[in-house]
């Protein structure tokens, strides 16, 4: 089957599943005790959107490359109370999307068509953080490195890194299967092969994690 057919048909069974976890995880949909996930790309927003769960979290709809976005959750509080500055440099990108500066973290804001809408959602999604309930997602792409890992785990946060292999006395490191050969995992929003509802980052149990997260 074509892969742009296959693809249309997972997408109208996944916004299915999406209807139906309305009803299956109303609790998680809290405006004052919901959690914020905080995702270093575009898979944080897919999760809370399958989840039905309430953006209160400012990182939707773009990315943070490796080390930055570490450097981000170690002073969320600190970064999230700085205001948004268009960066100067040029985009290396086909895409026409703002890079935005966060202090000294680059932030690329790659499903923004300005930087006034972005800041608008920013500051609107900032002002939602639950700083009692986060939830940090991490990916072995975009510039991430080995030495990164001991800095993650000292993180008291719950927290997921997907990646192309495990690394050991890590158990918040989620395997993506088929990338034992590649140098990072593939685009986890993108959906499993067959006809399937399920993403790639579904191989990890969020519903499990952030039901036990509520009850904490």
């Amino acid at each position: 089957m074509n892969k742009r057919i296959q693809d249309a048909i997972n997408r109208r069974l996944w916004l299915l599943k999406c209807q139906w976890n309305k009803i299956m995880y109303h609790d998680l949909n809290g405006e004052k005790t919901g959690i914020s996930v905080i995702s270093c790309n575009c898979t944080g927003g897919c999760v809370m959107k399958e989840y039905n769960m309430r953006f209160m979290s400012p990182t939707i709809n773009l990315a943070i490359g490796a080390a930055d976005f570490l450097k981000f959750c170690q002073n969320l509080r600190y970064y999230t109370s700085l205001a948004p500055s268009l960066a100067l440099e040029p985009i290396q990108s086909t895409q026409t999307y703002p890079l935005i500066m966060l202090g000294d973290i680059l932030i690329h804001a790659i499903h923004y068509d300005s930087f006034d809408n972005f800041c608008e959602a920013w500051n609107r999604r900032v002002s939602r953080i639950n700083f009692d309930k986060l939830f940090y997602i991490f990916s072995d792409r975009d510039g991430f490195t080995v030495e990164l890992l001991p800095e993650i785990d000292k993180l008291e946060t719950p927290k997921v890194m997907f990646a192309k292999e495990k690394y050991d006395d890590y158990d918040w490191i989620c395997v993506v299967p088929g990338f034992e050969k590649e140098k990072e995992v593939g685009i986890l929003t993108d959906y499993m092969q067959g006809i399937t509802w399920k993403r790639r980052y579904s191989v990890y149990d969020f519903a499990k994690t952030f039901r036990e997260l509520m009850r904490s």
